[in-house]
């Protein structure tokens, strides 16, 4: 009797059968969802230039220390991908990105708040960057699972909201 052998043949009996994406439909919404992600998470980090001066002022900080806010928030988007697909893998795409789109807001909300430099180091760059990532990686991946032939161009509809919200945001702040 082996206990590994019995535990791993559990896993296989319980393992999802690979079923051939769809290239349409819903996917499409999952596109759309993707886009938005990317609209958001990018386009509010990317747009920190225009706040960058106003920082500076109002917590009489050099522009080293106010340019650590974004650092810190581009830094656990990018470097937290991993948690992002870990947790995507372990609980699910959409409860993933859900939970970090409701982080990276609250991190934006909190920033309203900041009294001082370090509160802009918590809120912009670790809450909001934390979040992104959880919403961002699990975002994209997502659109992978329903598409097949159209993968490129579905892809490439998704993160083309990084763009999109490089050009809006900076004109909405």
């Amino acid at each position: 009797w082996d206990p590994w052998a019995e535990r791993c043949r559990e896993y296989q009996d319980m393992a999802v059968r690979y079923t051939k994406p769809l290239d349409g439909g819903w996917g499409w919404a999952v596109v759309l969802s993707s886009f938005v992600i990317c609209t958001c998470t990018m386009g509010v980090t990317r747009s920190f230039g225009v706040f960058f001066v106003e920082f500076a002022d109002q917590f009489n900080q050099p522009a080293t220390a106010t340019s650590w806010v974004i650092s810190v928030a581009m830094a656990i988007t990018f470097g937290g991908g991993f948690f992002g697909g870990m947790f995507g893998t372990m609980f699910g795409f959409r409860p993933v990105a859900m939970v970090g789109g409701v982080l990276a807001a609250t991190g934006c909300i909190l920033t309203s708040f900041a009294t001082s430099i370090v509160h802009l180091y918590l809120t912009t760059g670790v809450l909001t960057g934390f979040g992104s990532s959880l919403a961002f990686i699990p975002g994209l991946s997502m659109v992978g699972k329903y598409f097949d032939k159209r993968r490129a161009i579905a892809n490439g509809i998704a993160f083309s909201g990084v763009s999109v919200g490089n050009i809006v945001f900076p004109l909405i702040f």
